[in-house]
């Protein structure tokens, strides 16, 4: 989109400051076995 564009789309401030956020998520393969394993860890974690 930007190509099509020729510019960098102005970005609202809210969401220009979000940068580096931290986060409690995983990426992981689309493998039902390790989607299986990494629900029940989150499960399981303290939370």
């Amino acid at each position: 989109i930007r190509k099509d564009l020729g510019s960098e789309p102005e970005l609202p401030v809210e969401l220009s400051q979000l940068t580096k956020l931290e986060t409690r998520s995983k990426t992981v393969a689309a493998d039902p076995e390790t989607i299986k394993q990494v629900v029940l860890e989150t499960l399981e974690a303290p939370s």
